[in-house]
């Protein structure tokens, strides 16, 4: 095996800074296996495929299925959404100035005051969205993984985005 590309990757885990040394190497991956057996078993067929906005319906000679894309992600936005509200308030409570009684902000302002604990909130708020990335990263690939074990002729029926938005 020869290396034939290096990277270094930094990445922000538990508020910390993380160094990987991402290698790029020449050659074909090995197939995986478990007792003998491969891990992810290619079988023969075809396997057609609709994506939707949130769904994938699978549909092959003997089966169908509707899938839901990302379905762990939703919880983990919530508690972001909450996070950026907090951030919010924490924020406007230290700029007094910029925003009016009502509670709107003044367009002009800037907001040059940021507290210790927006900080820590800033912080918070990354580490949840390389939380959920990770996450929807992971849940890409087991669903890549089951389709590709579903069979090797894969079509995809193409999406008219253009016409969602009509």
């Amino acid at each position: 095996m020869k290396v034939k590309y290096c990277s270094i990757k930094r990445v922000l885990t538990n508020y910390k800074w993380k160094y990987y040394l991402l290698l790029t190497i020449d050659g074909s991956q090995p197939l995986k296996r478990v007792n003998d057996n491969l891990f992810h078993p290619i079988e023969k067929g075809d396997v057609g495929l609709d994506i939707g906005t949130r769904t994938l319906a699978i549909t092959t000679p003997t089966s169908t299925e509707l899938i839901e894309i990302c379905d762990k992600v939703e919880r983990h936005s919530k508690k972001k959404a909450l996070v950026e509200e907090k951030m919010i308030r924490s924020l406007f409570s230290t700029n007094p100035g910029t925003s009016t009684s009502t509670g709107t902000r003044l367009k002009v302002a800037k907001l040059p005051n940021k507290s210790k604990r927006y900080i820590k909130l800033k912080m918070q708020h990354r580490e949840l969205i390389r939380h959920i990335s990770e996450l929807r990263r992971y849940q890409h690939t087991l669903l890549t993984n089951y389709i590709i074990s579903l069979g090797d002729n894969i079509m995809v029926e193409k999406m008219d985005y253009h016409k969602m938005v009509q």
